[in-house]
């Protein structure tokens, strides 16, 4: 996930291109509860502008079908705070793809078609706007035997090309590399955590097992793992695993010392995760739990921890998301430059359906609210925040089967 880099230069003209703010393309004499000054649409398409409310909606590429299990989208911005997402085809066999806004409209590429992708594709601009990626690979031998990988991929050379990090297949050759996620260090050395849990880096130039953490229980540890790297190189990664007794929401650092622990009121079935760390080493993770009620009913609430010192805090964002949240990418969770916490994710709406929601907790509690009301949306969804504290989300519609980015951004 992206260290916290916030530069001061105003660069954001591009977005007055792509966010005309102001207009009310849906004014409606004849409706009284128009206003005829503010967007006031109820859903994309009431009008021939692109907001619902104060977000800008646009569509970054149609496609055909529905996405596919953990095939999330991923965003990040440049050093000019221009976003950049990558994403896979709604359609078999699930290509890659990065899409940039560029000259007033999005450029889509194809990257790496010779390859197959399971998924878990965990994406982020180095310094010099360098693109990296770690991915879940399938490899097929000349037997036709199929097994996974855990591979890096990058431009920096100009054409993506992919590099090995892990092919340790052993018994469990489905799930090397599953739950990829990927972060850059102040050096530009890239950092992976995956199922497992299991860490690399190449730190010293060559890829490299870091160290882990177990977990006793049969379905062992590194689920839906993200990580993050703060100011002073430090390790900080969030995984679903358990303790000795239960499953649980596992924390584990290289600070101090590497070790673990579990985040308090957690110990449920552990989703889809986020870590961040502010400024101030201030740790904060969104991660969803899995709850049975007493008619045997399953729902999944998302929650989110902060720890200050020694101290965790624990709180409930949203009572009840839909399970799509298992779908979400590992950095569904960003920071603005004060350390407020910003959530995109896939909530329900008053019919249960899946829609794209965001949370914060800027105002000094959370507040949610629904981005995209289109049913089936929000699903894989990824955020970035700006230097001004700004939101720009990626995530896939799959009810119109499209890649979408939403912004706040005025």
């Amino acid at each position: 996930m992206k260290r916290i880099i916030f530069i001061t230069m105003l660069t954001m003209t591009l977005f007055l291109s792509l966010c005309s703010c102001g207009d009310d393309d849906d004014d409606n004499d004849n409706d009284q509860s128009d206003d005829d000054s503010g967007d006031d649409d109820t859903y994309i398409g009431d009008d021939d502008d692109a907001f619902v409310g104060d977000w800008y909606i646009d569509t970054v590429d149609d496609m055909s079908g529905e996405i596919d299990e953990f095939m999330h989208t991923s965003i990040d911005l440049d050093s000019l705070e221009i976003p950049h997402i990558s994403f896979f085809d709604m359609a078999f066999p699930h290509g890659l793809r990065v899409a940039t806004w560029q000259n007033n409209e999005w450029i889509v590429q194809r990257i790496l078609n010779d390859s197959e992708f399971r998924g878990f594709a965990s994406y982020e601009l180095d310094d010099n706007d360098i693109g990296h990626m770690a991915t879940q690979q399938i490899i097929t031998n000349l037997g036709k035997d199929t097994y996974r990988i855990l591979s890096h991929a990058t431009n920096e050379n100009g054409p993506w090309e992919l590099e090995v990090i892990s092919d340790n297949v052993g018994e469990n050759s489905l799930e090397v590399g599953k739950y990829a996620s990927l972060a850059i260090d102040i050096d530009n050395k890239m950092h992976v955590s995956c199922r497992g849990l299991i860490y690399y880096n190449n730190v010293e130039g060559a890829w490299a097992y870091q160290g882990g953490d177990t977990c006793s229980s049969e379905g062992g540890s590194g689920y839906f793992t993200s990580i993050f790297i703060d100011d002073e190189n430090e390790v900080h990664i969030t995984h679903g695993g358990c303790n000795d007794i239960e499953d649980c929401q596992r924390y584990v650092t290289s600070l101090g010392g590497w070790h673990g622990e579990c985040i308090p009121d957690s110990q449920k079935t552990a989703y889809q995760s986020s870590i961040s760390v502010d400024h101030n080493g201030v740790i904060n993770i969104a991660y969803n739990l899995l709850f049975e009620d007493a008619k045997f009913d399953y729902y999944m609430s998302l929650n989110f921890a902060y720890k200050a010192g020694d101290n965790w805090t624990t709180e409930e964002v949203d009572p009840n998301i839909s399970d799509n949240c298992r779908e979400l990418s590992d950095s569904y969770l960003g920071l603005d430059p004060d350390g407020h916490a910003h959530i995109a994710y896939t909530g329900l709406d008053d019919e249960d359906n899946p829609v794209l929601k965001y949370a914060t907790n800027a105002s000094g509690v959370w507040v949610t609210e629904i981005v995209d009301p289109s049913p089936n949306s929000g699903i894989g969804a990824s955020i970035a925040v700006d230097s001004e504290g700004y939101v720009h989300i990626s995530y896939y519609d799959n009810g119109n089967s499209s890649l979408k980015y939403a912004t706040n951004r005025p």
